[in-house]
Order: C-alpha cells, then structure tokens, then sequence
C-alpha cells in the first residue's frame, strides 16, 4: 500500500539527520541524550515515554532501548528519529517494524510483489487434477499468501533474479499462533507479514542480517500487542 511505499522516501529523507551520538561517544553522555530523548514526548510508547523514568529499573531499560535503536540505526544508515519510530527492543533484541522491512528493502532495490493474499487453497485430487468435493462444494484447505521478491545481485555480477515464498495459514496453526487476538482479527495482515518478512529473510540475508520483525518476536514472548492495518505494531503491553 501507499504508506509502505512511501518509506523509502521517508527513509531517505531522514538518513540526513545528524545522529544523538555516536558510538564513540561516552556512555553517560549518551545515557543523558537518551533521557532527554524520552522526555521531550516525541517518541512513541511503544519504545519509551516519560513514565518509564520513574523507576530506576524500567528506566534502565527505556534509556538502553534508545541508545540500543539509535546505534543500530546508525549501522545501518538510517536516522535516529526513523529508527525510534520503527524499531523496538524486545527481549533484548533490536527488531523492526514491517514498515522499515519494506523500506530496506526497496531503499536497496528489491521489489516486493504479493501475488496471492490469503487466497484459499482447495483439496485437489491427483487422479483428476480437479477439486475433491463435499456436498458439492470444494473443500477447503488452506489459507496461503504468496510474494515474488525481485533484486539485483550486483555482488554477482548485476544479475537479477526474482524469487518466490509462500507462507500458509496450517504453518500458523502448527505455531499454535491463530487463536491469538491479531490473528483472529487481520489474518490476512499477519499471514502477509510473516510472508514478507520470512522471504526478506531468505533472500536478502545480506541486508537484514536476521533480524526479526517487531511482531514476531512479540509473539514468542510473555508481551501483548495490536496492529495497524498495515501490521505495524502500534500498542505493546507488558505482562
């Protein structure tokens, strides 16, 4: 949609920003810069807000978070404000939002077409190569998302090769995954989350390094969450 095409402008747009600190930079003066950060509201709560300086514990853990976002943002040449506003730190892992997924990777050229969003899957049988029936209906089977991931090799000479993944609804069941609130309420959304990001994964293993979405991590956690229509996290509640 428009929103995760327009990242990569957004990205590049912010790239220009000079960076809070530095990794050179001392500890306690990027500790103070963090702290500052928190204060002025600006970041989104899903990282930290002013409530988390209360307890010297929880404020531990939101000023780490921010000098966390803003070093790994400047490994990867992004701004300090787009990390902040699309990364997270869950579990002590740095994680990224499906919004700076997309954006990655079109800011290096890769194309993310999907072909097949939550279509139905249908028991076929070998013998006919048509649909089983029952009651004269087919029968259903599975829910499968499907994208073709599109980019240059110019390590390999330029070549360019298109790639496609599927990811299918028994896969989030096995996950024991679909009788979560998100997955009840978008199952499309979150199917196509898990496709894309699971394909960028696989075949830009160069760029994303293994780093997780935001929500998959969440989802192995004790920690709840609710998501945009785009699949973006958007709420994060600690248990």
């Amino acid at each position: 949609n428009s929103k995760m095409n327009n990242q990569l402008a957004t990205i590049q747009e912010q790239e220009m920003q000079a960076a809070p600190f530095t990794a050179t930079t001392p500890l306690a003066e990027k500790r103070i810069a963090a702290e500052q950060m928190i204060r002025s509201g600006l970041l989104p709560a899903t990282v930290a807000c002013v409530d988390d300086l209360e307890d010297p514990d929880s404020a531990n853990r939101a000023i780490g978070a921010v000098i966390a976002l803003v070093e790994y943002g400047n490994e990867i040449n992004i701004g300090p404000w787009v990390a902040l506003h699309n990364m997270h730190v869950v579990s002590g892992k740095v994680v990224m939002g499906i919004h700076m997924y997309t954006g990655l990777a079109l800011r290096h050229g890769i194309l993310i077409d999907v072909i097949a969003d939550y279509e139905k899957v249908y028991k076929m049988n070998p013998a006919t190569g048509k649909h089983d029936l029952k009651d004269g209906q087919p029968v259903l089977m599975d829910y499968v998302t499907t994208v073709e991931i599109t980019r240059v090799y110019k390590q390999l000479g330029g070549i360019v090769k298109t790639h496609k993944f599927s990811k299918y609804w028994t896969e989030i069941k096995k996950a024991g995954l679909h009788e979560r609130d998100n997955y009840v309420k978008r199952p499309t959304t979150m199917l196509r989350t898990r496709c894309i990001t699971e394909a960028l994964r696989l075949y830009a293993a160069d760029i994303f390094m293994g780093t997780y979405e935001t929500t998959e991590m969440l989802d192995v956690t004790a920690e709840t969450y609710e998501v945009d229509d785009d699949g973006n996290a958007v709420s994060i509640k600690q248990k």
